[in-house]
C-alpha cells in the first residue's frame, strides 16, 4: 500500500487531487493544511504527517497573502519545514511540488516560488530525494473563483453576466 501525503489538501488544486487519489486502490492518504496546522511553523504535526510517506504532493502555499512578506512565509517557510521534517524522519518520499510559471517573474510571488524550487532542488540533491517540480499554468476547473485564481473563470463569469471581459495585464497564456 502506498502512503501518499498532500499538503494543502483543502485548497483548490489539493482538494481535486485528494478526491482523485481517493479513488485509487491501494493508497492511503494523509493530508495537512492550514486548517489543521500552520505549515510555516515547525512542529510535531508536520513530523507525524511525513512519517513513512512514499509520495508527498506539496501543494500548500500562498498566492494571495495580505503582505508581500507572507509570500515567503507561505511558500518558502512551508517548504523548508516540510523538508526539515522529511530529513528528521529519515524517509525518502518522492516529492512533487506544485510551482507556477510565475516562478520566472520578478515579483514577490514569483521570487518566493523560485526560492522554494531552489530550496527543494538543493535539499533533494543533498538528501537523495526524488523530486518533481511542476510549473503549472492557468489552473481552471470546478470551484474556480472569478477574480481570484483563474483568468478563465473571470472571463466566463463576465461573459455569463453580459459584461465585456477586460485584459488587465496583457501576457501570454
Amino acid at each position: 500500500m502506498a502512503i501518499i501525503g498532500v499538503t494543502g489538501h483543502h485548497g483548490f488544486v489539493g482538494s481535486h487531487l485528494w478526491l482523485a487519489l481517493g479513488r485509487v486502490e491501494g493508497t492511503q492518504l494523509r493530508g495537512i493544511d492550514f486548517r489543521e496546522h500552520d505549515l510555516s511553523v515547525p512542529g510535531p504535526a508536520i513530523d507525524s504527517f511525513v512519517a513513512d510517506l512514499d509520495v508527498v504532493f506539496h501543494l500548500a502555499g500562498a498566492n494571495r497573502p495580505k503582505t508581500p512578506a507572507d509570500f515567503v512565509t507561505g511558500n518558502v517557510d512551508t517548504t523548508r519545514n516540510l523538508l526539515d521534517a522529511i530529513e528528521r524522519s529519515g524517509a525518502n518520499p518522492l516529492v512533487i511540488y506544485a510551482s507556477t510559471i510565475h516562478a520566472e517573474l520578478d515579483n514577490d510571488y514569483g521570487r518566493s516560488k523560485m526560492a522554494a524550487e531552489q530550496l527543494l532542488e538543493e535539499r533533494a540533491d543533498r538528501l537523495g530525494l526524488p523530486l518533481v517540480i511542476l510549473r503549472i499554468a492557468n489552473v481552471f476547473g470546478a470551484g474556480c473563483r472569478p477574480f481570484y485564481n483563474s483568468v478563465v473563470a473571470t472571463f466566463c463569469h463576465q461573459v455569463a453576466l453580459g459584461e465585456e471581459p477586460q485584459v488587465l495585464n496583457d501576457a501570454e497564456l
